[in-house]
């Protein structure tokens, strides 16, 4: 499992960085031909598609990935992806002959403007495009075409870039540059996914309403557990909208950005994880090698948010602008939640054992909790004040997810060098703003990094390490 997960995970980073990494490339073009109202107005109508994706679909991307699994014949394959994909394709041209119907409207009501008419028109277009692209790419995911998917994404990030930048930079389009940026980029890479899946199994005219039911019995209790993880992790912004306006929005938006380097392991580790879990979850070394994937992750992240607690402000002055310099205050802290709420991939027990009502139901409380806890300290603390809610969110989302999981598919994780592990990073980020000095903040972060490779690796990993030294040593003896 390690080897083939390795491998896939390769075949991932390529998309994921470059994914990743364009839109960190031109998050300083955004904002150089974006205010941060601008740029507030566009996270939104983001965070919009998000939501519409997770629940218009009720989730039958997850359908297709469990009943492939279970699926030999050829046709029987081919009946589950174009049952998927002409379900998606129905739910979001609904959805967007409502938009075309009343933009003012939820102009007003999702954007707080009413300037934002056309954008949220064409908006709807961009959605539709991308929700197909989406299927198409985790299609060839759920087959083990890690390299097919790869392809799909990086079509998207390379022609999504390039129109971005030749809207705002030569045709002074703005928003509207961005959404047509999305667009094209969804298109190229729809009809690249299209004929790559034609080499596997292709979509074609076939929709079984009785297979779609049982589809759906699967995946929609999902919808309501993915309705929690969205406001666990993204009302933080709508409710800043609601009581500071759409450019603290886009200072917000901007910390979280930059933070989102730090999901890049997780979501590059997850690729590959997901399908390898639902495929050999039943042999006996899968839960160690789980925990195993889980270390490696956290060696990589856990230094990489001290890094960026400390040379976050000069990334902002330096690439972003001055008018988006409160982000640097916040950026450490929204790294560790970024951390935290993408770790729920390792924790996949109630999903092997289809427990999803489980997961709908956690989700659900910590949705609560974070709406809650933004709501009341957003109003005493402005922006910090979502990120202290959303601390408390991502806290309890891990809690829950791991006593909830280790009961249907327990993973011999060891909770108390993570814990401790974590504990220590969040003391290195609250003593970072007074301590002013860069000999010490790098010697700290020195330290930091030190402890996490001496307390984290895994013992097989200890191992390796050891034997790969041990004949580094006896090959330079020899000389």
């Amino acid at each position: 499992m390690i080897r083939k997960f390795i491998k896939d995970s390769v075949i991932y980073v390529v998309p994921t960085f470059l994914s990743k990494g364009i839109g960190l490339i031109l998050l300083p073009v955004y904002t150089r031909f974006l205010s941060p109202d601008i740029y507030g107005a566009l996270e939104l109508l983001m965070l919009l598609y998000i939501l519409l994706n997770l629940t218009l679909p009720l989730e039958i991307t997850q359908s297709v990935a469990r009943f492939l699994a279970d699926s030999s014949e050829l046709e029987d394959k081919q009946k589950i992806v174009s049952t998927g994909f002409w379900f998606t394709l129905g739910v979001f041209s609904t959805a967007t002959v409502v938009i075309f119907l009343f933009p003012q409207i939820l102009s007003k009501w999702l954007l707080g403007d009413t300037r934002f008419t056309l954008e949220i028109k064409v908006a709807a277009i961009a959605m539709l495009l991308n929700s197909l692209q989406y299927i198409i790419q985790n299609q060839l995911r759920w087959l083990n075409e890690a390299k097919f998917s790869a392809l799909v994404s990086i079509v998207f990030s390379i022609f999504s870039a390039i129109t971005t930048i030749f809207c705002l930079a030569v045709l002074d389009m703005g928003l509207l540059g961005v959404i047509y940026g999305q667009i094209i980029g969804s298109v190229s890479s729809l009809f690249v996914g299209l004929m790559l899946t034609k080499k596997r199994v292709a979509i074609g005219w076939l929709f079984d309403l009785q297979l779609l039911k049982k589809m759906l019995k699967f995946s929609a209790p999902l919808v309501i557990s993915n309705i929690g993880v969205y406001i666990a992790i993204y009302m933080d912004r709508w409710l800043i909208n609601l009581f500071l306006g759409l450019e603290e929005v886009g200072v917000y938006s901007v910390a979280i950005r930059i933070a989102s380097i730090v999901a890049l392991g997780t979501a590059v580790f997850q690729m590959s994880l997901t399908p390898l879990i639902y495929s050999q979850y039943q042999h006996n070394d899968t839960p160690e090698k789980i925990d195993r994937i889980l270390s490696l992750v956290l060696i990589i992240s856990i230094p990489l948010i001290g890094l960026l607690a400390i040379i976050g402000g000069g990334i902002i002055e330096t690439f972003i602008g001055e008018s988006y310099s409160e982000a640097s205050h916040i950026l450490g802290w929204l790294s560790l939640v970024v951390l935290l709420m993408s770790s729920y991939v390792f924790f996949p027990g109630m999903w092997i054992a289809e427990k999803t009502k489980y997961i709908a139901i956690i989700n659900i409380t910590v949705a609560i909790i974070n709406f809650i806890a933004n709501w009341f300290f957003i109003s005493w603390f402005g922006i910090m004040g979502a990120v202290i809610g959303s601390m408390i969110a991502a806290c309890v989302l891990v809690v829950l997810y791991f006593l909830y999981s280790a009961k249907e598919y327990p993973i011999p994780y060891r909770m108390g060098r993570y814990t401790s592990t974590l504990i220590i990073l969040a003391l290195f980020l609250f003593m970072v703003p007074s301590m002013n000095n860069n000999w010490i903040e790098w010697g700290c972060l020195g330290l930091l990094a030190a402890f996490v490779v001496l307390v984290l690796p895994h013992s097989s990993d200890r191992l390796w390490l050891k034997n790969h030294f041990y004949m580094l040593y006896k090959h330079e003896m020899k000389k």
